[in-house]
Formats: C-alpha cells, structure tokens, sequence
C-alpha cells in the first residue's frame, strides 16, 4: 500500500473514531437525560400554580394568626417558596441550554460533508463582513498579511470554524487598548496551517486545558456563551484530518492554530 494510501485510511479511521465517541455521548444526553428533564420541567410547573391557589386560599385567613405565625406564613408564600422554584426553573433551563448544545454536536459529527476547493481568503473576508458591527464598535483592526491558501474542505465546516475563532477574538479583546487581529496560513508538509491571532485579554495558562472541554471556560466570566463554541470547531477540524491548538499569555493576546489535512479529494462526499 503507498504511503498516500495508508495516510488516507488512517484518517478515515481516525474519523470514524471521533464519530462514534460523540454519538454514544449524544446518545445518553438525548435519551437518558431529557425525559426526566421533560418531568421536572412539568412538575415544577404544576408546583407553580398549585403555590399560587394555596397562597389565593391563605390570604383570608392571615388576619387570624398572630404576628410571628401571620410572619413566618407571608415570607414562605411570597419570598422563600417563589425564590425555591425561580432557582429550580433556572437551573432546568440551563441543562435545556446544555443538552441542546450536546446534541448540536453530535449533528455536527454526523453531518454530511462536501469536500471542494475552499478560497479561504475570500472566506475569511466573507466571515469579517458578518462580523462587521462588532468589529466596527470595537474598532478591531484586521490583517491578513499574505494571501491565503486554497484548500479541499468543507465550505460550510470552515465557515463555522472562522466565525467561532475570529467572534471570540473580537469578543475577548482588551477594551483598555486597540484591538488587532491578524489572520495568516501556509503550507506544510501534508496539511496547511491556519492561525487566528490577537492582542487580547489572554488567557491564563491554568485555564488553556478547559477551552476545549465542554461548557468550560477560562478566565473572567463576563462574555455570554455556553461554553461550547471551541468544542464545535474542535469537532469540525478533526473531520478535516486536522487539529486546533492555542496558546496565549495574560495580557498579551492569545492564538489559535488550526489545520487541514491535505489528503481529502476533492469531490468526496461523506457524512461523519
């Protein structure tokens, strides 16, 4: 078998790997986590408004009790028992949020690619332009030093994975300083490499190994998000043969770096 050959079913192998790791995930999530979800939604809906016909049904006989009684009775029906519930129905949609995003990923891992030549630089442009009111308000300044590599991958997988990288880079920069972002990629021996830097916040290197980890963040916690956006890149790079890296210094700014196999034909068409 030529090398070519064996690096082809090697990365195949390796896909299907990463496949199946995320459905048997998405597999728990979906059926052993949602319907007593569905439950407790539904209960704590009907604790609610049974709340709300006990304290209706209270109210004339408050003026019974003495003080302390007449205390205890108001701050349960009107403080304690509303925060309770208001606590529980937080908390469920949250785990609603994150189910959701698991759920999203093992779509991901089982989405049909198409693999056809990419001009990532008029991709990125593409990206920036959606992009534009943010990067505008925050007056980023944006280079591409050199033109892009043309690679074989899938449009929209690389669309997905630009927006994360390049939306978290302009979401995370330093507001006491001029924001610069700059977008580079060369070939290398069998994959081209991509990097996503800025001059950031940056991110402490006790925090470097959540940013890949599911609904785990590194650093303050003052930008909304799930947690899951680096994940879905994470799963969308390594369906292209490829890996995504970072590495950064507090204070300083932060880089990804991503890669795309060159082994994937052009014409291929495949779910994962």
């Amino acid at each position: 078998m030529r090398d070519e050959d064996k690096a082809d079913e090697q990365l195949l192998s390796e896909l299907r790997q990463y496949r199946e790791e995320y459905n048997k995930f998405a597999y728990i999530v979906s059926h052993d986590l949602r319907t007593p979800l569905i439950n407790l939604k539904g209960f704590t809906a009907e604790l609610r408004s049974a709340v709300e016909r006990v304290c209706s049904a209270l109210q004339p006989l408050l003026p019974q009790l003495d003080d302390e009684q007449r205390s205890t009775v108001t701050t349960a029906i009107e403080a304690d028992i509303p925060e309770a519930l208001g606590f529980i129905e937080f908390s469920v949609a949250r785990v609603d949020e994150f189910m959701n995003a698991v759920l999203r990923l093992s779509r991901l891992s089982r989405r049909e690619l198409r693999f056809q030549p990419v001009d990532m630089e008029a991709l990125v442009h593409e990206v920036l332009e959606t992009l534009s009111g943010e990067i505008k308000q925050r007056r980023v300044k944006i280079a591409v030093p050199s033109p892009l590599p043309e690679i074989v991958a899938d449009w929209a997988s690389m669309s997905e994975v630009l927006q994360i990288l390049l939306r978290n880079a302009v979401l995370y920069l330093d507001p006491d300083r001029p924001g610069e972002i700059v977008i580079t990629g060369k070939r290398c021996s069998g994959e081209t490499v991509f990097s996503v830097r800025d001059n950031g916040r940056g991110i402490a290197e006790s925090d470097l190994h959540k940013i890949f980890e599911p609904f785990r963040r590194g650093g303050k916690q003052d930008v909304p998000g799930e947690g899951m956006g680096l994940v879905y890149a994470q799963t969308l790079i390594r369906h292209h043969g490829g890996r995504i890296e970072c590495t950064s210094e507090p204070g300083v700014g932060t880089e990804f770096t991503f890669t795309v196999s060159d082994h994937l034909a052009e014409g291929d068409s495949h779910a994962q």
